[in-house]
């Protein structure tokens, strides 16, 4: 079974970690949904030259980050 983009998101949005992120982030990442298929991760990630992907819950929300560290880890990349 393939995982999603959000089962593979090791920072959680609400985090200790992840807010204090937020001072050096832009104001438009580049995201996906939580529901995505890793391999879409993936893509992205190689289409846009990016190590982060933010993580949406279906109403659009932070819900995460995938790292491509994360890829590697789990033996998807």
């Amino acid at each position: 079974k393939q995982k999603t983009a959000y089962e593979i998101s090791t920072r959680d949005w609400s985090s200790d970690v992840c807010s204090s992120d937020l001072d050096f982030m832009t104001r438009k990442p580049i995201t996906i949904q939580g529901h995505k298929l890793a391999a879409e991760v993936l893509q992205i990630l190689e289409r846009h030259r990016i190590d982060d992907l933010v993580v949406l819950d279906e109403n659009k929300h932070p819900i995460g980050v995938v790292d491509s560290q994360d890829l590697t880890r789990l033996k998807i990349l």
